[in-house]
C-alpha cells in the first residue's frame, strides 16, 4: 500500500477557509486515495448494507501501514487546516485522525442549515425499489437517519428542532422553480423566523410596486416613452418603433430630441450634434458631464446647468423606478447601471460636504444631489464596508450601491461570485466573504448590510465610546477625547466627568491586586512553620526519592528538607521535623501553614495537630503569596540543585546529594531581613563556620588504609568527583 512518492499536497489541497469546506474536503480524499490511504477518513459499509466507523486491523502488518496512512491523512489535515482550527487540531493531537476528521466536519456542517435540509430531504425521499428487499430498505432508511445526526448540532433543543422541520416542511412545499424556494435554499443559517419574514417581505414588496404603478400612471396619465395616456412606459407598445427611429436619426448627427406638437399633431423633433439651437432657444447638445450610459441613456433629455457650466451629470440607472417613493426604507439595491451610489437618508453619512449633480433616471426624469460623503455599513457577514463618494439624493427612498464602479474602483480586493439568488464579494486576499447581496422575487439584488449611524450625529456617553473603542480604559478615553488625538469622535460626550461602571471591563479585565502589604513576622522560634511539597523531579534520586517537602521557620527562616518518594510521606517527615525541631530549640510549633493539599488535609494527620496543641492554616486557592516564604525557597532550592549540576558535570539521579549540598552554604549565608545574623545563628544560637564547605563535584584522592591495599601498593585511589557532605549541621 505504501507509495515511494506522493505529490506535495500544498498543491492539491486548499487551505481551509469557512466557505469552501466541501472543496477542501474533497481535495483531501482526492490526494489520500492513491494507496488506499484515504480509508482512515472514509465509513466502511458492512455486508448488511451499514456504514461503520473506520477502525485500525488487528493484524501487526496491517496495522503499520493503517499508522502510515494515519500520519499522513493527519499531516495533509492539520498543514491545510491549522488556520482555521488550531485549537481543535490540538485538542485531537493524541486521538485517531477519524476523530479529528468528525470534529472538523461538524464545526462546518453543524451550522449550516441548507446542508440538514440536504440531509432531510435525502430522509424524506427514500423510497423502496421493485427488487429491493426490506432490510435493504430499512438500511437505507437508517443511514439517512445517521446522516441527520451528524449534520444536526447536539445543543438544539426540541422546539429549535421542531422549528426547523417545519421550515424545510415549508420549504419542500414550494415549487421547484419558486425563487423564494432558491433563496431560502442558498442560505447558510435561515430560521422559520426568517422564512416568515421573507416571505412577508415578498408580500409587501408585490403590494408596494403595484402601489407605485397605479400612483405614476394616476399621477402623469401619460406615458413617459411616447408621451400618450392609457398605460405605463414599461408596457408602450410604441417602443420598438421608437428605438428605430432615435437610431435613424442617430446616424444623420441627430443624437437626442423630444416630442414637440406641430399643427396638433405630436411628432418626434431631433437635436443635432452641430453646435446650433433650435427656433425655441433649446441647446442641441448635452451639458458637459458623464451622462447615462449603456441601455439607460435612450430618451435622456439634456440638461443644463445654468449655475455652473462643470456639473457633473449622473446615471441612476433601470433600478430607480422603485425608488421614487414617500418615505425613506433602509433597503440598498444594486444598480449595475448607476454611475455612483446614492441615498437620501443623510443620519447615514460620514463626513457630507455640499455637491450638486443632476442625475439622470431610466424613466426620462432628472433629480439632483445635495451632498457627498462617505457611508459605513455592517454587513451580515460581521465585515464593517466603507463606500466613499457616496451622493446625498434627498428624493430617494432606498439606497443604490453602484456595483460596476465599485468592480472597478477595487478589482484587486474583491471578486464578485454569483450563486443564485446571492450574490457575494470575496475577499481575494482571505478568501472570505465579506458582504452579499441577496436578489428578491422582483428580480433585483438587494444588498445584506445595514448603514452604521454617523458617530457625529449621535448622542453618546463616555460608556458608549468606550464600548466603540474595544473598551480602552476610561482614562486613556478621556484623554483621547481631550487632546483630539484622532479624528472621527464625536463632539459632545456625556459623562467625561465622573466615575463610570463597565460590566464588560470587569468581567475580561478583572485581576487581583498586588500584595503590598508585607505579613507580619514571627517574634520566636517555631511561632509559625510554613512548608510545601516540590516535585516530581524527572528522575529519581540515587536513594530512589521523587519529592522533597520543605518546614520553614518563619522567625529565622531556617529551612529543613525531608526527601520522600510519595506525596503521602509528608506526615512522617513532619513527624520527624516536629520532634528534631521541638528538642533542638526548646521551643512548640505554634502554627503551620500548608496548601491544603492531599498529603496535609488527612484524618490521622489532623488527629496528631489536635493532639499536640498546633493550630492548622490553609492558604486560599491560587494565591501562592500566603506561601511565598516557602514557594521562593523550593524555587531557589530548585535553580541552585540545576546550578550545581551543570558545574560539577554529574547526571540528574545525583540531585539530593546536590540539594544537600546547597541548604547547607544557604544556611550559613545572611539573611538580608535580618542583618548580618544567619538562619543558622538565629535557629541555633551559634556563629556558622564555612571552613569545611568546598566545591560540589570537585575532584579527591580516597585514601585507602593498609588493610585495603596491598604492600608497597598506592595509597590512594584514583581521583573522583565528589559530593561532599558535611557530618553535622
Amino acid at each position: 500500500m505504501s507509495e515511494p512518492h506522493m505529490p506535495s499536497f500544498s498543491s492539491m489541497i486548499p487551505q481551509l477557509t469557512a466557505d469552501n469546506f466541501l472543496k477542501w474536503q474533497m481535495c483531501v480524499k482526492a490526494y489520500l486515495t492513491p494507496g488506499d490511504h484515504v480509508r482512515v477518513v472514509e465509513q466502511v459499509r458492512t455486508t448488511g448494507g451499514a456504514y461503520v466507523d473506520p477502525s485500525p486491523p488487528v493484524d501487526p502488518a496491517d496495522l503499520a501501514l493503517w499508522n502510515q496512512s494515519e500520519r499522513l491523512a493527519r499531516g495533509a489535515i492539520m498543514a491545510s487546516a491549522y488556520k482555521l482550527h488550531l485549537e481543535l487540531i490540538y485538542r485531537h493531537e493524541r486521538l485517531s485522525v477519524w476523530e479529528l476528521w468528525v470534529a472538523i466536519e461538524g464545526s462546518h456542517v453543524q451550522q449550516d442549515a441548507s446542508v440538514r435540509y440536504a440531509a432531510w430531504m435525502s430522509l424524506l425521499g427514500v423510497r423502496k425499489l421493485a427488487d429491493e428487499n426490506y432490510t435493504e430498505y430499512l438500511n437505507k432508511l437508517t443511514d439517512a437517519k445517521y446522516r441527520i445526526d451528524r449534520v444536526t448540532p447536539a445543543r438544539m433543543t426540541h422546539d429549535e428542532k421542531m422549528n426547523e422541520i417545519v421550515l424545510f416542511a415549508a420549504m419542500c412545499g414550494l415549487p421547484t422553480d419558486d425563487p423564494m424556494r432558491r433563496q431560502l435554499v442558498a442560505q447558510k443559517n435561515v430560521s422559520l423566523a426568517d422564512a416568515k419574514s421573507a416571505f412577508l417581505r415578498v408580500d409587501q414588496d408585490s403590494k408596494v410596486v403595484a402601489a407605485v404603478e397605479s400612483a405614476n400612471a394616476a399621477a402623469s396619465g401619460l406615458c413617459f416613452t411616447c408621451q400618450l395616456p392609457g398605460h405605463l412606459s414599461k408596457d408602450c407598445p410604441h417602443r420598438d418603433a421608437i428605438k428605430n427611429l432615435v437610431a435613424r436619426h442617430a446616424g444623420t448627427g441627430n443624437a437626442s430630441g423630444r416630442f414637440v406638437y406641430i399643427k396638433g399633431k405630436k411628432v418626434w423633433k431631433a437635436y443635432r450634434n452641430n453646435g446650433s439651437t433650435n427656433g425655441k432657444g433649446n441647446p442641441s447638445t448635452p451639458a458637459s458631464g458623464t451622462g447615462a450610459s449603456g441601455t439607460n441613456a435612450a430618451l435622456v433629455p439634456s440638461i443644463t446647468n445654468t449655475s455652473s457650466a462643470s456639473a457633473a451629470v449622473e446615471s441612476a440607472g433601470v433600478a430607480t423606478s422603485f425608488l421614487l417613493h414617500t418615505s425613506h426604507t433602509s433597503d440598498w439595491l444594486c444598480g449595475s447601471g448607476a454611475s455612483s451610489s446614492m441615498s437620501g437618508d443623510r443620519s447615514i453619512f460620514l463626513g457630507l460636504r455640499k455637491d450638486w449633480r443632476a442625475i439622470h433616471l431610466a424613466n426620462g426624469s432628472v433629480i439632483y444631489s445635495e451632498g457627498l460623503g462617505s457611508v459605513h455599513f455592517l454587513s451580515d457577514s460581521n465585515y464593517f464596508i466603507v463606500i466613499n463618494d457616496v451622493l446625498f439624493v434627498p428624493s430617494l427612498a432606498s439606497g443604490l450601491f453602484a456595483s460596476n464602479r465599485f468592480a472597478q474602483e477595487h478589482r484587486d480586493d474583491y471578486s464578485e461570485v454569483l450563486d443564485f439568488p446571492v450574490r457575494r464579494w470575496v475577499n481575494r486576499r482571505t478568501g472570505v466573504t465579506e458582504f452579499t447581496a441577496t436578489i428578491r422575487s422582483n428580480d433585483l439584488a438587494y444588498l445584506d448590510w445595514r448603514p452604521a449611524p454617523r458617530v457625529e450625529s449621535a448622542h453618546v456617553t463616555i460608556a458608549e465610546l468606550d464600548a466603540q473603542l474595544n473598551h480602552l480604559p476610561h482614562l486613556a478615553v478621556r484623554l483621547l477625547v481631550r487632546e483630539k488625538a484622532i479624528l472621527g469622535l464625536p463632539e459632545h460626550i456625556a459623562g467625561l466627568t465622573g466615575d463610570v461602571f463597565c460590566k464588560d471591563c470587569v468581567n475580561g479585565k478583572l485581576t487581583r491586586a498586588p500584595h503590598t502589604t508585607l505579613a507580619a513576622r514571627a517574634e520566636r522560634l517555631l511561632l509559625h512553620v510554613f512548608s510545601d511539597v516540590h516535585g516530581p523531579l524527572p528522575v529519581n534520586s540515587c536513594r530512589g526519592h521523587l519529592y522533597w517537602v520543605t518546614f520553614i521557620d518563619d522567625y529565622s527562616r531556617f529551612p529543613s528538607v525531608y526527601f520522600i518518594s510519595k506525596k503521602s510521606g509528608v506526615f512522617d517527615a513532619f513527624r520527624k521535623y516536629k520532634a528534631w525541631v521541638e528538642n533542638l530549640t526548646g521551643h512548640k510549633i505554634g502554627i503551620l501553614r500548608d496548601d491544603k493539599g492531599g498529603e496535609y488535609t488527612g484524618t490521622t494527620f489532623d488527629a496528631f495537630l489536635r493532639g499536640s496543641g498546633i493550630r492548622r492554616e490553609h492558604s486560599i486557592h491560587d494565591t501562592p503569596q500566603q506561601l511565598s516564604v516557602v514557594e521562593l525557597m523550593n524555587r531557589s532550592i530548585d535553580e541552585g540543585v540545576t546550578t550545581l549540576l551543570s558545574q560539577s558535570g554529574l547526571a540528574r539521579e545525583w540531585w539530593e546529594d546536590t540539594a544537600m549540598h546547597w541548604l547547607y552554604g544557604k544556611t550559613r549565608i545572611p539573611s538580608s531581613k535580618r542583618g548580618s545574623l544567619t538562619p543558622l545563628e538565629l535557629f541555633t544560637k551559634r556563629k556558622p563556620d564555612v571552613s569545611r564547605l568546598r566545591p560540589f563535584g570537585c575532584l579527591v584522592y580516597v585514601h585507602l588504609q593498609k588493610d585495603q591495599r596491598l604492600a608497597s601498593s598506592r595509597a590512594s585511589r584514583v581521583p573522583v568527583r565528589a559530593c561532599w557532605l558535611p557530618s553535622r549541621l
